[in-house]
């Protein structure tokens, strides 16, 4: 693409450069930032540690949308004998359709993203690691300077692995691992009743996961009005096994799987195992590396 990381270094001399705005995320909040600053005639410097594409198209809300589509779609099926088309009353998944179809209409999506950055101008795209000199002066990956007259940071967020859940080791994932299975587990536990949780949790188990979600403080979605999150819940609980407020006891691996020790809402104690264990307890600001 002829970008920076290619052309800078010379010797054992740390190279500097001048731009008007460096952006710090190749994310979408990066690539709109970079979009404007270029409708306004700046010179701009667009800075990525990771993989290009924007977390949205990778492992984000394009994805997670596409694996909605897949259950509703199954859903909505099963639902038609009531309108007089029957014969797919028992109509099944294949996991291995589903989540292959995920990926290569995500893969699709990257791919427009990287087309669009190819058009970028000559050296205006590094990746490599950026950290702050002083408020104006950045080092990516301590081989260059970059001197900046206002810095766009656009880092985005990580999923974060509760403490509690560390014990499950490779048994726990983040949401960004869904879409990089194989096939659709038996059973998924959820903790977390955010937005992310809900709607892979819902969607999972309308692809016939045994799904169990564990939220916290009565929180749902993120939503503050009361009798709008109840009704989100109730509607929710017809579908999937699902507690906002969940009391959980113990977590640990007994047999390699996923067990969870919890108290139900009538007060007895319970146990369940998963095949599968998902954090979804909320993003962290990534910016700890700056």
């Amino acid at each position: 693409m002829g970008w920076l990381s290619d052309a800078v270094f010379h010797g054992d001399v740390m190279q500097s450069r001048e731009v008007d705005v460096a952006i710090i995320g190749a994310g979408s909040a990066g690539l709109a930032a970079f979009h404007a600053a270029r409708a306004a005639g700046k010179r701009v410097l667009l800075i990525e540690s990771g993989d290009l594409g924007t977390l949205c198209a990778r492992s984000g809300c394009m994805p997670s949308k596409l694996l909605i589509a897949a259950a509703n779609g199954l859903h909505d099926a099963r639902a038609l004998g009531a309108l007089g088309v029957t014969g797919l009353e028992h109509a099944k998944p294949d996991g291995r359709a589903v989540l292959a179809y995920v990926r290569a209409e995500r893969d699709r999506f990257v791919a427009s993203v990287l087309a669009d950055m190819r058009s970028f101008p000559e050296d205006s795209v590094v990746q490599g690691h950026a950290r702050f000199l002083s408020n104006t002066v950045l080092t990516v990956d301590d081989r260059f300077e970059i001197r900046a007259r206002s810095v766009v940071i656009a880092t985005g967020a990580r999923g974060v692995i509760p403490d509690n859940l560390k014990v499950l080791g490779e048994h726990v994932v983040l949401s960004d691992a869904v879409f990089e299975w194989d096939t659709l587990p038996e059973s998924v536990g959820i903790f977390g009743a955010g937005p992310i949780a809900l709607e892979l949790g819902l969607a999972l188990a309308r692809l016939d996961v045994r799904v169990q979600i564990f939220g916290r403080d009565g929180a749902a979605a993120g939503l503050t009005d009361p009798q709008v999150r109840a009704a989100l819940v109730h509607a929710l609980q017809r579908e999937v096994d699902l507690d906002v407020d969940a009391k959980i006891l113990e977590t640990k691996l007994e047999d390699g799987m996923p067990t969870v020790r919890y108290r139900a809402p009538d007060g007895s104690v319970m146990t369940s195992q998963f095949a599968t264990v998902l954090a979804a307890t909320g993003r962290h600001p990534a910016l700890d590396t700056l």
